[in-house]
């Protein structure tokens, strides 16, 4: 992945990001549901505690475990 450190700040280029997969979806979800803490779990599999407080509330309200629709129209090119 590329990054550049500016002022202190990691900057990657947004077409580099990419959604979690499901597989580790589904195992942040049952590791929460089994009694660890949310912090312990995002430093465990190294994602971000905001994504993994986020990511359970949707899993528990709307029982989704695979990445949404990205918001907006479609390109009309494609």
């Amino acid at each position: 992945m590329y990054s550049a450190l500016r002022w202190g700040w990691a900057v990657v280029h947004p077409s580099l990001m990419r959604a979690y997969s499901v597989e580790l979806r589904k195992i942040i979800v049952d590791t929460i549901r089994h009694g660890r803490p949310k912090v312990e779990v995002a430093r465990i599999f190294g994602v971000g505690f905001s994504w993994v407080r986020r990511y359970t509330e949707i899993a528990e309200e709307e029982g989704l475990l695979g990445p949404r629709k990205a918001p907006g129209e479609k390109s009309k090119l494609g």
